[in-house]
């Protein structure tokens, strides 16, 4: 297979941890993203290996599009500490994301689009003759 007829993927998944179900989307792969994979994490299949939710977190935050992002705006969340304290805390971002991720199915979602977006699904290929689509697929799938 030619390397430059693989197309970056991009993927959605849905949270349904807050009350209802949303849909967020993940932009393609771009090779700013893989340098950022390489500083900022030594073995990224040991992310995937041991299930890492943390950093999975962290990169699924890094791939959302604009759109899906402001979702995650920081805002103001009323706790209460172990002590039993009222208190407001600023919540946002990957701590956000991390927040509404709850349960093995949305644990589940959001591996998955990643997975696909990253490229360890089969890559969807581009025929420059505009021969192949569904039948390239189902030759893919076949394997």
């Amino acid at each position: 297979m030619d390397l430059s007829q693989l197309q970056p993927k991009a993927a959605k998944f849905i949270l349904d941890s807050m009350g209802e179900k949303k849909e967020f989307h993940l932009r393609p792969v771009t090779l700013a993203d893989e340098v950022w994979l390489n500083e900022n994490f030594d073995d990224i299949s040991d992310v995937f290996d041991n299930l890492r939710m943390d950093k999975i977190a962290r990169i699924v935050f890094r791939l959302l599009t604009d759109e899906s992002k402001l979702f995650f705006k920081t805002q103001d969340v009323d706790t209460v500490d172990e002590e039993g304290n009222e208190m407001t805390i600023k919540v946002g971002g990957v701590k956000m994301l991390q927040m509404a991720i709850s349960g093995y199915s949305n644990k589940i979602n959001v591996t998955v689009a990643l997975l696909e977006c990253i490229g360890f699904s089969r890559p969807e290929v581009l025929k420059e003759d505009g021969i192949g689509g569904d039948a390239v697929k189902k030759k893919l799938n076949g394997m």
